[in-house]
Parts: C-alpha cells; structure tokens; sequence
C-alpha cells in the first residue's frame, strides 16, 4: 500500500506535519533574508515543533526545489536555500499547493483578553 492511501493515524500525523514543515520552511525564508543555510533552517524547525532527522529534511528540501518554491545552492559544509517567487507566494497564500499546508488566516487581536 502506497504511503498517500495509506488511512491509518500516524501516516495522516505525519503528513500533516510534514505539510507544515514545507509551509514553515516556505515562511522562514519569506519572513527573513530570502536565503538561509539548512542547519540554521532544521534548527528552526525543531525550536517551532518540527523535529526532523536531517535525511528527512533533505527529503522535504529536494521537493521543495523539485515542484520551484526553493533552489539550493552547496557552499563550504552547509547547503544554502533561496526562496522562489513561487514559494513566495505559497508562504503567503497568494498560491496554493496540495503538500503545503495553508498560512492561517490573521485573526484580529481582542481587546481585554
């Protein structure tokens, strides 16, 4: 059985996390420089709730660059990762994307909670 019919609890768990990862990574990058190295990237991740194991990032860059959100450039011992026009609009929601979870909606701020 192929993973994307795969039904059972964890599969979905972990594609929707998955899912989230792409978007974080997407919004990283368009809240930032535009361009940061994968360590600094899986680090962030992890301090936001997405802990992967370095080949699964590798996974999820490489499908990034794959469907043009992302390109990749090797440099020293790091990868360098840049945002694509493309991956500026999914990390916006001006685009949508079936394996990228959707920015949420800006809630107004209460007052006097």
């Amino acid at each position: 059985m192929s993973l994307e019919n795969d039904k059972t609890l964890a599969t979905m768990v972990a594609r929707e996390i998955d899912r989230h990862a792409r978007l974080a990574v997407l919004r990283f990058l368009d809240q930032g420089p535009g361009r940061l190295n994968d360590q600094i990237l899986l680090d962030l991740l992890a301090a936001t709730g997405h802990p992967l194991t370095a080949d699964h990032f590798d996974e999820l860059l490489a499908g990034l660059v794959r469907d043009g959100f992302l390109t990749t450039q090797p440099f020293d011992d790091v990868t360098l990762v840049n945002l694509t026009l493309e991956g500026q609009e999914v990390a916006t929601g001006r685009r949508r994307h079936e394996g990228i979870a959707q920015p949420p909606l800006r809630r107004s701020s209460r007052s006097g909670q």
